[in-house]
């Protein structure tokens, strides 16, 4: 039997400890520092291997992270998800993101620039710090793609990670969690030349005698961590704009798990927590995600119940709830949303507001359209109608005679960066998300949620509200502060809300233009001139091209 040197299966190897390493850097293991040199092997095995075989450590190095890092999805089955789709969802979610980290393999393989120079020049410093600058514009550019692509997955960016380095989470103001994420990759590129270069020496090969790549990485890295220093201690809230908000989570169970006496015992709880709050006397009071019972505005119970507690506080009460309506769908179905309801002690509703970005396969079921037959197949058993922009509701404040606008966000939609700039730019002041993350109780899942929201507030500089069912509630403030990070069932804090066009960030006013599409593009362009570089080497190489010389 012929032996396998270990030299034909360490690109492998070292791609996959890569993802398993860089998984521990997220919330619930929460070791952060890894993500600065998780991906250092696999980034260095990229130097050794053609492109196809770069493709494939890569996507093995994706699988090992996605399926360590989104884990949680097993809980659903805990939750009383059936357990094929849990296992099917968690498999092709995590097979479909690897295929990002695929293609960046692909991409550095075949990048011709080496760490250690091009081949014949001696042993010049700059195609190391070219290939450790493409990396990060490749690594930048694949995350936005697979974050917008086909609705997108937003989820765990590699600057995700450092969500509770406040200095860092200050570059999310200039160019979004993708700044931070092109940081992270430009030091672990650079760390990964070095080791090549290293190997290099001690096979007595010629090697820069200066790591120019390293030490441009640091000094970007040392330029950020100065550069949000300073912006922390900026002054940045006018005086006089704050909202007094209360949250309450009262731990609803899940769609699989709701039953008469589950839904009993979370509105008692709900009733309760709401009159404790109430006696703190908050502006505005926060229900979370679909945690009223029926329809609104059908449902006359469930309508009286959120305006009889809003009488009895005094505030207004912006509660989740879903909106049913029959016939008024798209092609005439009936209408079903995920909708933010604000119910005022006066018993009128002032503000909804349906949410845009729907979840496949759990709010609605793609190509339903074409086979409504599908519908079906959703939890709810019909895909819910999406929304076309965002509400801004005034809330007026209990102890002034002024106003402070909030925009809601439902769900993961703090996930999706373009809907908190799009609210923040027509004048939200305080965003509030809304959240159900009791499909996941007892996972990570609600850790990494939380942590995905804190970038939103960085990015537009604006306080976030978050309550949900299960999991984190809290106070974000507009450069990232956290009230908690721990479960709660209660909370009243206040919001310090920004107003006026002088505080709109770069990233609110340009979004993914400013930096991520940039990057995006250029890798395009890149995947291009390396396609047809290979092309053109193939047919110098062909055997009549061979011939035709000889």
């Amino acid at each position: 039997m012929k032996r396998v040197s270990p030299e034909r299966w360490l690109p492998e190897v070292a791609a996959v400890a890569s993802g398993l390493l860089l998984s521990l850097a997220y919330p619930g293991k929460e070791e952060p520092a890894f993500a600065w040199f998780a991906l250092v092997p696999f980034f260095a095995a990229l130097s050794f291997v053609r492109p196809g075989r770069g493709f494939r450590i890569g996507w093995l190095s994706g699988m090992a992270f996605w399926c360590a890092s989104i884990a949680w999805l097993w809980s659903l089955k805990d939750n009383g998800g059936p357990w094929a789709l849990v296992i099917l969802g968690h498999v092709s979610l995590s097979a479909y993101c690897a295929l990002y980290f695929g293609l960046f393999g692909w991409l550095m393989a075949a990048l011709p620039l080496t760490p250690s120079g091009r081949s014949g020049d001696g042993a010049s410093p700059w195609p190391g710090l070219g290939r450790a600058l493409l990396a990060a514009v490749a690594w930048t550019g694949l995350e936005w793609v697979r974050s917008t692509f086909l609705t997108g997955f937003a989820w765990n960016h590699l600057g995700t990670s450092q969500y509770r380095s406040l200095p860092l989470l200050q570059l999310a103001s200039l160019g979004g969690v993708y700044a931070v994420s092109f940081l992270a990759s430009f030091l672990n590129a650079a760390l990964a030349n070095v080791a090549v270069r290293l190997r290099d020496g001690w096979l007595r090969r010629p090697v820069p005698r200066r790591h120019l790549d390293l030490m441009v990485a640091l000094l970007a890295l040392m330029g950020a961590m100065f550069w949000g220093t300073r912006e922390l201690r900026r002054e940045t809230v006018p005086e006089g704009t704050e909202l007094r908000v209360a949250g309450v989570q009262p731990d609803a169970p899940s769609v699989f798990e709701r039953g008469e006496e589950t839904m009993t015992d979370s509105l008692k709880r709900l009733s309760e927590q709401t009159g404790l709050m109430a006696s703190l006397r908050p502006d505005l009071i926060v229900w979370p995600e679909t945690v009223l019972p029926g329809e609104v505005p059908a449902d006359l119970d469930a309508m009286f119940f959120a305006f009889e507690h809003a009488r009895v506080a005094g505030a207004p009460v912006l509660a989740g709830a879903v909106e049913y309506r029959r016939g008024e769908g798209p092609s005439g179905r009936d209408l079903v949303a995920n909708v933010s309801w604000l119910f005022e002690p006066d018993r009128v509703l002032r503000g909804r507001y349906r949410k845009q970005h729907l979840v496949p396969f759990g709010e609605y079921m793609p190509l339903d359209s074409v086979f409504p037959v599908l519908e079906r197949l959703s939890p709810v058993g019909l895909s819910c109608t999406e929304g076309r922009e965002p509400a801004l509701m005034p809330i007026r404040r209990r102890d002034g005679d002024g106003t402070v606008c909030v925009s809601p966000l439902i769900c993961f939609e703090d996930t999706v960066a373009p809907l908190a700039s799009r609210a923040v730019r027509l004048g939200a002041e305080v965003l509030v998300n809304q959240s159900n993350d009791s499909w996941f109780e007892g996972s990570s899942e609600p850790l990494q949620h939380h942590a995905q929201a804190v970038f939103r507030a960085v990015e537009t500089r604006t306080p976030l509200v978050r309550v949900s069912n299960a999991g984190i509630s809290g106070i974000i403030s507009a450069n990232g502060r956290q009230s908690t990070d721990a479960p709660t069932a209660a909370f009243c804090e206040t919001a310090k809300a920004g107003s006026g066009a002088e505080r709109l960030t770069l990233y609110a006013r340009f979004g993914d233009w400013l930096f991520s599409i940039p990057c995006a593009m250029a890798t395009a362009v890149l995947a291009a001139l390396l396609v047809r570089r290979r092309r053109r080497g193939d047919a110098a190489t062909a055997p009549e091209n061979v011939t035709g010389a000889q």
